[in-house]
């Protein structure tokens, strides 16, 4: 059952204005949408992809924690200065020099790193070297007591599946939490909508389940 990255949520004040720095960066614009859902009602939906990596920018006001879970999104690109770009609304993108041009890893704060590694597992990522590694994506986990942690920026990381069910029976087999009670909500993404569920782990760290229907 393992999964290939489908997307990264990220939510911010305006969209507009972090947009044209993702353009920066090399992202560029693969499709956009309008909808309403719990968190963006009624707005504007922008998916921006570098590679393999898409993002997918929504109007979202948040309180500033004192540290976010999900850290940065560490890339490569070689037409950029390597360095770490500070983007609005906290968004922090990493641009590391090795040879393949893609996303390379997310840098996830942890309170209890034993604990977050338990549910990477749970959820299929394997142990390799310092990383938990699912296919396409890579977490590198830090451990980060001392400041409350909470979602920043980026919101969620999405994996494309095409076995929905059967992934939320065998997450809820080993124990993992779901946010809104495991429900299998939609979407109306691409031609015909998408339906995902959303598990929640340690610090509350969101990583969705998304299927796109044919």
């Amino acid at each position: 059952m393992n999964k290939y990255l489908q997307h990264v949520g990220v939510g911010v004040k305006d969209p507009r204005r972090l947009i044209p720095k993702l353009e920066e960066l090399g992202f560029k614009l693969s499709s956009n949408f309008t909808l309403f859902t719990k968190e963006a009602r009624d707005t504007e939906v922008y998916f921006y992809q570098y590679k393999d990596l898409v993002l997918e920018v929504y109007e979202l006001e948040w309180e500033e924690p004192e540290a976010y879970i999900i850290d940065s999104i560490v890339i490569t690109n070689h037409n950029l200065e390597y360095k770490e770009y500070a983007l609005d609304y906290g968004l922090k993108i990493v641009n590391i020099n090795e040879e393949e041009e893609a996303l390379k890893y997310f840098t996830v704060n942890a309170s209890d790193t034993k604990a977050s590694e338990e549910y990477f597992k749970k959820l299929n990522f394997l142990k390799e070297q310092d990383y938990l590694v699912q296919n396409n994506v890579k977490i590198l986990i830090k451990e980060l007591k001392d400041k409350k942690l909470a979602l920043g920026p980026v919101r969620h990381i999405a994996f494309d599946t095409d076995s929905i069910y059967a992934d939320r029976v065998d997450f809820i087999k080993k124990g993992v939490d779901f946010d809104n009670n495991a429900v299998i909500e939609f979407l109306p993404f691409m031609d015909k909508g998408v339906v995902y569920f959303m598990t929640i782990g340690p610090d509350g760290i969101n990583m969705e389940f998304n299927q796109i229907l044919k």
